[in-house]
């Protein structure tokens, strides 16, 4: 009990201190979500009248880009806030519940794909959500809108520090698949649970131009496109004004932190 009291203790001073942190006007936020009204117990998996409420407030304050166009924009120097809204692991629940949302709404989606998943040789990459994945063909009628980006997040969604792995085909294979069968760039690519190795990401900056991470700070023209971080939509940590804006998210930064040490 006494660690599960300090986090939480730990979580709300982070929380208090949050306001002091300063707001900007502009840069890339980058949100990540994996489920919305699944009808499991993860801490991930929102209501949708909570998600339906974190999209007004993204389409309202902000301009909604994908991840690839957001960071374009950083380049030439955008001057709004702009927001890239990132859904990992392709499940099906996606396409029937937060794709109509984020539709109506006109708000793109990058969408990271892990590639046993879809095809059928994975179990769920999310403990606990034993739910079923989008198909190819589901993926390629939702790229027909023009709003749907899709990037790579493995093939086996493993944890990427592992030194047995065989990184090629868990990072180029991948990528590399999902071209040929999604007839599209597939420029950018997410760790599984934001967790990396110097290897894993020496192999994944040759084959695309952009990576997620965790952390929870907004990009800048001056952020590395391979270290892009994320703000991770929890059930217990919504996303407010204040959060949408502050340059960076405590709680996120930290836990990006203990991420890596597990």
């Amino acid at each position: 009990m006494i660690p599960g009291f300090a986090a939480r203790l730990g979580r709300q001073a982070l929380r208090l201190a949050q306001p002091l942190v300063r707001p900007r006007s502009h840069g890339l936020r980058i949100l990540a979500y994996h489920l919305v009204s699944g009808g499991t117990d993860s801490a991930v998996d929102l209501d949708i009248g909570s998600f339906a409420r974190q999209m007004d407030l993204v389409a309202r304050l902000t301009v909604p880009v994908t991840l690839s166009a957001g960071t374009e924009r950083l380049r030439v120097g955008e001057p709004n806030l702009m927001v890239a809204v990132t859904f990992d692991d392709a499940f099906a629940n996606f396409r029937e519940v937060a794709w109509p949302i984020c539709l109506e709404r006109q708000i793109p989606v990058t969408l990271y794909v892990p590639v046993g998943f879809v095809l059928g040789e994975q179990p769920s990459p999310l403990e606990g959500a034993a739910l079923p994945a989008l198909s190819l063909e589901d993926i390629r009628s939702m790229q027909e809108t023009g709003l749907l980006e899709v990037g790579s997040h493995t093939w086996t969604h493993p944890d990427l520090r592992s030194t047995s792995l065989d990184l090629k085909h868990e990072i180029v294979d991948a990528a590399s698949l999902l071209r040929s069968e999604l007839g599209s760039s597939v420029s950018s690519f997410c760790y599984p649970r934001a967790r990396r190795s110097a290897d894993a990401e020496s192999m994944v900056r040759s084959c695309h131009r952009f990576a997620v991470v965790g952390g929870g700070a907004i990009a800048s023209p001056r952020t590395p496109h391979h270290r892009l971080q994320r703000l991770s939509l929890r059930r217990d940590h919504s996303l407010s004004v204040r959060t949408l804006n502050s340059a960076i998210v405590l709680e996120e930064a930290l836990a990006n932190q203990v991420r890596q040490l597990r």
